[in-house]
């Protein structure tokens, strides 16, 4: 068995050679540290970085040969969902029992009739009806 002679494994100074805090040090530097935290939290919440930008409907485009499912055949469901994809809302299906599907639907201000090639999903007609 040894025994170590020289300097103690724990001293009650701190790593820079300092004196150890007190406890009451220790309140004073957590509630900085707290007040710290809280000031840059709200200083995010107030800029612009912590909030959402706005949200814009994105101008997809449907115009005669755009293709709804890229070239593959559709069911008339699919239909709906892909225009409604494109901005179109209030759709509903006129007919679905042909090669062609005719849907009326509303984007913006404005009624359309959107008729679908169901072999392929492209877009055959766009009428403005109102």
């Amino acid at each position: 068995m040894t025994v170590r002679v020289g300097k103690p494994r724990f001293s009650p100074r701190g790593t820079a050679g300092r004196p150890l805090a007190n406890v009451g040090d220790g309140v004073v530097n957590l509630r900085r540290s707290a007040l710290a935290s809280l000031g840059l939290a709200f200083s995010l919440l107030i800029s612009s970085a912590g909030m959402p930008g706005t949200a814009e409907a994105a101008a997809i485009g449907v115009s005669i040969g755009t293709s709804l499912n890229r070239g593959r055949p559709i069911v008339c469901q699919t239909g709906v969902d892909r225009l409604r994809a494109r901005g179109f809302h209030d759709v509903w299906r006129v007919d679905c029992r042909n090669r062609l599907f005719v849907y009326r639907a509303w984007r913006g201000d404005n009624r359309f009739e959107v008729v679908v090639n169901r072999h392929n999903g492209r877009v055959v007609d766009l009428r403005r009806i109102g």
